[in-house]
């Protein structure tokens, strides 16, 4: 099951850079690339796809080096809800956004922050 959910603008923007840098690095390192088929987003040097894991360790250590306790990564996503909710985002807009189908499953993630 493939899911979509909406991006703003300046992160489109943010992509289109990324994937127009990775796109110049697979060209110059083309005999080297992990996949010369493919250029993935969220990859090393020579195009290898990043681990999905990669993202949760990466988050951990940052938590360690600035001494955060008590949010995991998935936390950024109800911490997210609630600052567009404080910035009078439409709760269908913010629905959209995180991916639930139903308002009902935004209040009940709104009730948890």
């Amino acid at each position: 099951m493939e899911e979509t959910a909406s991006i703003s603008k300046e992160l489109l923007g943010m992509v289109t850079k990324i994937k127009s840098r990775r796109k110049k690095e697979f060209l110059g390192t083309l005999d080297r690339q992990y996949d010369s088929k493919r250029i993935f987003l969220f990859a090393d040097e020579l195009g290898k796809p990043i681990k999905p894991d990669s993202v949760s360790q990466w988050w951990t250590r940052f938590r360690v080096r600035h001494k955060i306790e008590g949010i995991n990564f998935h936390d950024l996503r109800h911490y997210s809800v609630t600052y567009l909710i404080q910035q009078n985002v439409p709760t269908k807009s913010i629905s959209s956004r995180v991916s639930h189908k139903k308002l009902v499953q935004l209040r009940i993630s709104m009730s948890i922050t």
